[in-house]
């Protein structure tokens, strides 16, 4: 990795911290003090062999972040494996891969969560299905839907690759916060740790 890409990740990721510790509290309420980190962090030397995240934020979750301003598709992708793979390494519940979307203004949509597991399940009536990754982007980025943020869900299936989920971060705060409130079955939960086998 070239020092420019390591500046530009190791930005994305204090912006992260920041991001998260604003907006984690308020929809966590009672459950904050038991699920966030006591000092919300990057995680140093991270890319080890049994790398667990690159954040110390939740207790129970695997956060990949990727500032990737030239492939955000890729991005969303990569991060939701990757953090699906660290959540196997740490034994945690949840995995979320954090992409910040470029050039993206303050009161637009800057983060996009990406996993394999959704926190919660979901009507398949509250969830947009994209066979093309730019369309499930441009729908979960479009704040003009008429459908807030926290509602607002897309999975991106393809033949021959991963289900990908994918939504602003608000949505997967929300689902998260809910998941602790309405636990995800135990087989559903032994599913997360089985080995991700990666699509080429």
């Amino acid at each position: 990795m070239t020092n420019a890409a390591k500046d530009k990740g190791d930005r994305g990721e204090r912006e992260a911290v920041e991001m998260l510790a604003e907006l984690l509290p308020p929809a966590l309420g009672d459950l904050a003090e038991q699920l966030i980190e006591k000092k919300p962090q990057r995680k140093l030397g991270a890319g080890r062999k049994e790398d667990t995240g690159d954040l110390w934020m939740l207790r129970d979750v695997a956060i990949q972040v990727k500032n990737w301003p030239a492939d955000l598709y890729g991005a969303i992708r990569s991060a939701a494996i990757g953090a699906q793979i660290q959540a196997g390494h740490g034994l945690l519940d949840h995995a979320v891969g954090l992409s910040l979307v470029p050039r993206a203004r303050a009161d637009n949509v800057r983060w996009l969560a990406s996993c394999i597991f959704w926190p919660v399940e979901l009507d398949e009536d509250a969830v947009a299905v994209f066979a093309n990754p730019a369309s499930a982007v441009g729908h979960v980025k479009n704040d003009k839907l008429g459908v807030p943020r926290r509602r607002r869900v897309a999975r991106i299936e393809r033949a021959g690759k991963e289900v990908i989920w994918v939504a602003p971060i608000e949505a997967w705060i929300e689902a998260y916060a809910e998941s602790h409130r309405r636990p995800a079955p135990l087989q559903e939960l032994e599913s997360r740790f089985a080995p991700v086998a990666v699509a080429s």
